[in-house]
């Protein structure tokens, strides 16, 4: 459902997990929360444990490698994380 000029939105997030605000990197409640939704900036929340890979824009996949890679890694829970980069001929 989308509202006319909304600044905000409401949002469940699973009571079973701690989450993050992708934004400001600041712990948020799990339950039901109003989220600042401004035009500029979705509401994003990341599962506390989450390893969230991050890489440079591509328009197409052998137009260059996927270099640097960052990964921003989320504490407060155990998680694994397996990359696989394939090789590219370029």
């Amino acid at each position: 459902m989308t509202d006319f000029r909304a600044r905000s939105r409401a949002v469940y997030l699973p009571t079973d997990a701690h989450w993050v605000d992708f934004w400001t990197g600041q712990p948020v409640p799990s339950g039901w929360r109003n989220a600042p939704a401004p035009y500029d900036a979705m509401p994003v929340f990341i599962r506390a444990g989450s390893i969230v890979p991050f890489g440079p824009d591509v328009q197409y996949v052998g137009r260059s490698p996927a270099d640097p890679l960052t990964l921003r890694i989320y504490e407060g829970a155990d998680a694994e994380f397996t990359l696989y980069e394939d090789a590219v001929d370029l």
